[in-house]
C-alpha cells in the first residue's frame, strides 16, 4: 500500500505558524483518492473575518479531482482559523494543498 503524505513538513529554518499546525491537524487524504492513486494540488482562497471565522472558500485552481478539491474545501467550511500573533490578520488566505502519494522504492 502506498504511503500517503500531505503537505511535507517545513524546513527547519521555516517558521511554523499556527495556521500550518491547524492545517496539519485538520487535513486528511481522501481514502477513495488514495486507493485510486490520485494525487495533485488544489489552490483555494479562504475569506475570513478579523477573528478568523471562515466566510467562504473559492477554488483558484482545481487539482482535477473532485475528491481532493472537496477534501480541501470541506476542511475550511464552518471553521475558525487560528490567529498568528506575529502577522496582521488579512481578510483572505490563498493556500495550495499538495496531496502526494509517496510510494516505497
Amino acid at each position: 500500500m502506498p504511503i500517503k503524505k500531505i503537505n511535507p513538513a517545513p524546513h527547519a529554518t521555516t517558521r511554523v505558524t499556527p495556521l500550518d499546525l491547524w492545517i496539519q491537524q485538520h487535513l486528511s487524504y481522501p481514502a477513495a483518492a488514495s486507493s485510486a492513486g490520485i494525487d495533485g494540488y488544489t489552490t483555494v482562497r479562504v475569506r475570513i473575518t478579523r477573528l478568523g471565522k471562515v466566510r467562504s472558500v473559492r477554488f483558484v485552481k482545481s487539482s482535477g479531482s473532485i475528491l481532493l478539491d472537496n477534501a480541501t474545501m470541506n476542511m475550511f467550511m464552518g471553521q475558525t482559523l487560528p490567529n498568528d500573533p506575529h502577522t496582521k490578520m488579512s481578510d483572505h488566505i490563498d493556500l495550495t494543498v499538495k496531496y502526494i502519494i509517496v510510494r516505497p522504492s
